[in-house]
């Protein structure tokens, strides 16, 4: 795991990172900084996700695969994920996503679903489009068996509580082209701001990620579905990641610009609904795949030195 952080590290400094480089800051080291802080954020969002893991029994061992596992998810492309936007975004809806998993069968958890939906309303302030992850998040409360009307009345409240006292604030302060400006941003995404890519080698850096997180879930869903052994509670957390993440996956093909800001997340479930595959019984197909599952990542670590000499 500590060689894993330090390649992420390593992937950052190399890759030039400047996450604030196109909008022409006066102070370029004050960005830069900006930027190795959100890196360390990163690593320290790997470090706390072990929490659920031990929490909700995802593995019959203590381990910290769920670190490591997201953490190679970032050193592939630490460029898009280690920005303080994304590290805001993943921070806040990774909380909301943990708050909820408390509500597990629970009709009075009204305080959970405030609190999750809390979340998403600040997250909406951030990327206004991703207010339509609020209702996306009660069909992934399917498998929590906690939906019910007071629950939904609970989540309803706490997004528009942030609405509520947002534009109350910027009503008082004389900001409403601020507000106009976010309505506008939520039914219209200014494609000027997403950076399209321009040649085949950039399309890859940029779904390298994605062939990740495939390699992950595709046989980790299947292992969790196979596995007899674990308990209804495990079971249950396991199809929330995968319902959370197959949610965020249909709301990046559906808005592709929200792609970049939700990867974060995706790589951190990803990591979760992984751990069947290494940290269970070890079995001779475990091993290879194991093994084809760390080339595949090598490659894509090291993309920018054969990148060049494959002509497109």
């Amino acid at each position: 795991m500590a060689a894993v952080v330090l390649l992420c590290m390593y992937a950052a400094t190399c890759t030039g990172y400047l996450p604030d480089v196109g909008k022409n800051l006066p102070v370029v080291d004050a960005a830069e900084w900006r930027g190795y802080i959100s890196l360390a954020g990163c690593i320290l969002m790997g470090y706390l996700s072990v929490k659920p893991s031990v929490e909700y029994t995802l593995s019959s061992v203590h381990t910290q695969l769920p670190v490591t596992l997201f953490l190679m998810g970032c050193t592939i492309a630490p460029l898009q994920v280690c920005t303080p936007k994304n590290l805001t975004v993943l921070a806040l809806l990774a909380v909301g996503s943990y708050v909820l998993l408390h509500a597990y069968r629970n009709y009075q958890a009204a305080g959970s679903y405030f609190t999750a939906y809390l979340c998403v309303g600040l997250v909406s302030l951030i990327e206004p489009q991703l207010i339509w992850v609020a209702p996306l998040l009660l069909i992934c409360c399917i498998p929590l068996h906690s939906l019910c009307v007071r629950t939904v009345a609970a989540g309803a409240m706490g997004l528009l509580c942030v609405c509520w006292v947002t534009f109350g604030l910027l009503y008082m302060t004389d900001q409403m082209a601020v507000a106009h400006d976010l309505v506008a941003r939520l039914a219209h995404y200014d494609w000027s701001h997403y950076p399209l890519p321009h040649t085949a080698a950039d399309a890859f850096t940029q779904l390298s990620p994605l062939l990740w997180i495939l390699l992950l879930t595709i046989p980790g869903g299947i292992v969790i579905l196979k596995n007899n052994t674990l308990n209804l509670r495990s079971r249950t957390c396991y199809y929330y990641c995968i319902a959370l993440l197959g949610v965020l996956l249909l709301l990046c093909i559906v808005l592709p610009a929200l792609y970049t800001t939700l990867l974060p997340l995706c790589l951190l479930l990803a990591a979760y609904i992984g751990i069947p595959l290494y940290a269970e019984a070890n079995t001779r197909g475990k091993r290879i795949y194991a093994m084809v599952t760390l080339l595949v990542w090598i490659i894509l670590i090291t993309n920018p030195l054969w990148m060049r000499y494959i002509p497109f």
